[in-house]
C-alpha cells in the first residue's frame, strides 16, 4: 500500500479530529435542549465502515478519492438533507458553521489530489 505523505496524512487526521469535535458539539447541544444524543455512528456510518473494510484504497490518490467521496456524499450532502427544518437560532448557527467547515474540508481534499 502506498502510504500517504506526511502532509496528506496530517491533513486527513486534522479533518478526522474536526469531525469528532463537531460530533461532540452536536451531542452537547442536543443534551442542552433536553434530548439524548445517539452515541454511535448510526446506520449510514455503519454501512460506510462496513463497505470501507472491503474497498480500502491501496494508493494515496485512492485514499484521497475515498475521503473526498465520504466528505462530499456521506458527510456534506446527507447532513444538509438531514438538517433541513426548523431550528432555534443558536442550533442553526452551529449547524451552518459545521457545514461551512465541512465545505472547507472538501476544498482541502480537492487541493491534495494530484490533479487538484
Amino acid at each position: 500500500m502506498d502510504e500517504p505523505g506526511t502532509g496528506i496524512k496530517q491533513e486527513l487526521q486534522n479533518i478526522q479530529q474536526e469531525h469528532k469535535m463537531h460530533a461532540m458539539e452536536v451531542a452537547e447541544r442536543i443534551q442542552h435542549l433536553g434530548g439524548n444524543p445517539v452515541d454511535d455512528e448510526g446506520f449510514v456510518g455503519s454501512m460506510q465502515n462496513c463497505v470501507s473494510r472491503f474497498t480500502t484504497p491501496d494508493s494515496t490518490e485512492g485514499i484521497l478519492e475515498s475521503a473526498l467521496k465520504g466528505e462530499d456524499v456521506y458527510g456534506l450532502h446527507l447532513s444538509e438533507e438531514i438538517v433541513k427544518g426548523d431550528f432555534d437560532p443558536e442550533s442553526k448557527q452551529m449547524i451552518e458553521r459545521i457545514l461551512d467547515e465541512d465545505r472547507n474540508h472538501l476544498q482541502i481534499l480537492k487541493g491534495l489530489m494530484p490533479n487538484g
